[in-house]
């Protein structure tokens, strides 16, 4: 009962009238407090900001769904490669019970990177899931990476009529305002460039319009790269950062097309940051009959 009246208390609305002077209603922000007056869902008797009341409860259930007690199982017929996508696994490797059936020896290919982070609920560096393989068919089933950002570590094989334990940890994102801990994301703090290289000629400030929403950057290398997961960092004359995703295709050699106009002008010789999402997956132990093997 006490929560409910709380709940309604949140909920009232504002109260109507004229608020002082001195006071100015700010957008909820809570990492970057705006000068002028308190910043957050309500204050002194504003109105909600409905957005922030949505965003909030959308992270809410997102972050405690893990903990709701749903059951992320498949069951998956063993073939001679299958990749553990949307459609083979919905709810992703993090906590997922895979159970193997058939007579083929499989290769698993985890989903890319990037897909394999979405999927995780509130995702941060550190994060760890279990993933646990239950091998029922009468051949092995071998995990392989999607891509050069997964690194996968101890056993990664599941023998027949086992179960193997994984772990499942997010060792990096692809985001350059992760770098320090803040209100919106406490656990962020990690985040790193993975890569870096400079520009080989200077690219002239555009203007975002329908038809202009990419820039073509050349880059010295393109080292740890990958089109819809890296991010660039790329440093304007004024000193100020541009960052855009690399699109599908968008790794023509050494010129890089990124998603976004920059608004000030790069110079040649321009400090470029790859950052990119990084998983480890780890084979724990299995479990054969009544023995624990490591």
């Amino acid at each position: 009962m006490k929560l409910i009246n709380l709940l309604l208390a949140y909920l009232r609305c504002g109260i109507v009238g004229t608020a002082p002077s001195s006071f100015v209603q700010q957008p909820f922000n809570p990492a970057a407090p705006a000068a002028g007056g308190p910043t957050g869902i309500e204050a002194q008797g504003g109105l909600n900001n409905i957005a922030a009341v949505a965003a909030f409860l959308t992270a809410l259930a997102a972050n405690v769904a893990p903990q709701t007690g749903y059951v992320n199982y498949a069951s998956i017929a063993t073939a001679a490669s299958v990749t553990l996508n949307a459609a083979t696994l919905p709810g992703g490797v993090g906590g997922a019970l895979v159970l193997w059936t058939g007579a083929t020896a499989t290769t698993a290919t985890l989903d890319v990177t990037q897909n394999i982070i979405n999927a995780l609920p509130g995702a941060f560096v550190g994060m760890q899931a279990t993933m646990v393989f239950a091998n029922s068919s009468t051949a092995t089933v071998t995990l392989a990476a999607g891509d050069a950002n997964t690194t996968l570590a101890g056993t990664t094989t599941n023998v027949t009529l086992a179960m193997r334990m994984y772990q499942v940890k997010v060792t990096n994102l692809a985001s350059p305002s992760l770098t320090t801990p803040n209100v919106n994301s406490p656990n962020a703090a990690g985040a790193v460039s993975t890569n870096t290289t400079t520009t080989t000629a200077a690219v002239a400030a555009g203007v975002a319009s329908l038809t202009n929403t990419t820039v073509v950057i050349p880059v010295t290398a393109s080292t740890g790269m990958i089109a819809n997961q890296s991010v660039l960092q790329v440093v304007q004359s004024n000193g100020s950062v541009f960052v855009g995703l690399i699109p599908t295709g968008g790794i023509s050699g050494l010129n890089i097309t990124v998603n976004g106009v920059n608004p000030v002008s790069i110079l040649n010789g321009a400090s470029v940051y790859v950052w990119n999402p990084r998983v480890t997956v780890t084979g724990m132990f299995s479990i054969t009959g009544s023995a624990l093997v490591a």
